[in-house]
């Protein structure tokens, strides 16, 4: 009878062993432990693995065979012994539904590499339910508690959903909680905004050529509505959000949400550099870039789009500049006032 691999149940363990104690010491140092389920009862076996090949077990006390993969047989005494910890594993052994998993001491680390790579490959629709937890236990020849770990470890990487009574579920992507982790270690390490300015200027050129390239009518409308948001506010922070909230939409209009989520890591320093940059009345320059980035998008003009962010973004520097030189002059003068 062929031996499947399962968890370890805590009943009478086997291991298959060549006869000769010579040939039992080399393959031992050679071996894979490997916790088997054989015979009509399904006890629970440990055998001693050599090389690629199944182990066959006739009965508790009786005698081990292997038959390799080219054909050959190996026989060895089954004796009794105390469980002991799974080893790494050194050959696969493959599974009913395509799945191959090794009897490795960490099984449900492999039951989560498998179900992710399908999840990622599209396997499973998002929103779609995962299969039941005895058919997954089945399919990958392991016990349900493994699948169960295996689901918590999935629901922790934000790839399943799971409610009481119900099958897991393919969850949509949530880019938020990378998104407020870069964006805090963007903020510990102090980049200042003129270096951001230089991440902006190639990141936020080509928002503008692939929205200029891809933008529905109905983007554009929203573009302009948020732009017409921009030119009515009349304090900081109604600038600052609408200056914001222009950009995020440029982003949209590529149809790319890449775009979106590293706007959004940038989150915080963004805001920073437009309270520096954007006036609270008057004529400001940040109008009258965004109206030529518009203008550019509406015609459907890859290059001006291009250009003009361009444009927009070496204005958006020469003031952080300015700014930036008008507070080392403020703090050198109360320095000196003190002293």
């Amino acid at each position: 009878m062929t031996a499947r691999c399962v968890e370890p149940r805590g009943r009478p363990v086997v291991m298959g062993m060549p006869t000769s104690q010579r040939a039992a010491r080399d393959a031992r140092a050679r071996a894979t432990e490997v916790r088997c389920s054989v015979g009509p009862a399904n006890l629970s076996y440990k055998l001693w693995v050599v090389g690629a090949g199944t182990w066959s077990v006739p009965e508790p006390g009786g005698r081990a065979r292997r038959r390799g993969p080219g054909g050959g047989c190996a026989t060895g005494r089954a004796m009794t012994a105390t469980p002991r910890t799974i080893s790494t594993p050194r050959a696969p052994v493959k599974v009913r539904r395509g799945a191959v998993i090794t009897p490795a001491r960490d099984l449900v680390d492999q039951v989560v590499t498998h179900l992710r790579a399908r999840i990622l490959a599209g396997d499973h629709a998002v929103g779609g339910a995962l299969p039941s937890e005895g058919d997954l236990a089945e399919s990958f020849g392991v016990s349900r508690t493994v699948i169960r770990e295996a689901m918590r470890s999935l629901r922790a990487q934000g790839l399943v959903v799971m409610s009481q009574g119900a099958r897991p579920r393919v969850a949509e992507v949530d880019a938020r909680p990378t998104v407020e982790s870069l964006s805090l270690l963007l903020a510990r390490s102090r980049t200042t905004l003129l270096g951001l300015t230089e991440v902006r200027r190639p990141l936020e050129t080509e928002i503008a050529r692939l929205a200029a390239t891809r933008a529905t009518a109905e983007q554009i409308a929203t573009l302009c509505d948020a732009n017409a948001e921009l030119e009515r506010a009349t304090t900081l922070e109604r600038r600052v959000a609408a200056d914001v909230r222009f950009h995020d939409l440029l982003a949209v209009a590529t149809g790319n949400p890449v775009f979106g989520v590293l706007l959004g890591t940038l989150g915080g320093l963004l805001v920073e550099s437009r309270r520096r940059t954007i006036r609270a009345a008057g004529v400001d320059p940040a109008l009258i870039g965004h109206r030529e980035i518009l203008a550019a998008v509406d015609r459907h003009d890859p290059a001006a789009a291009e250009a003009a962010m361009r444009r927009h973004l070496d204005w958006a520097e020469r003031d952080i500049r300015a700014d930036t030189r008008a507070r080392i002059r403020a703090t050198s003068a109360a320095g000196a006032d003190e002293s």
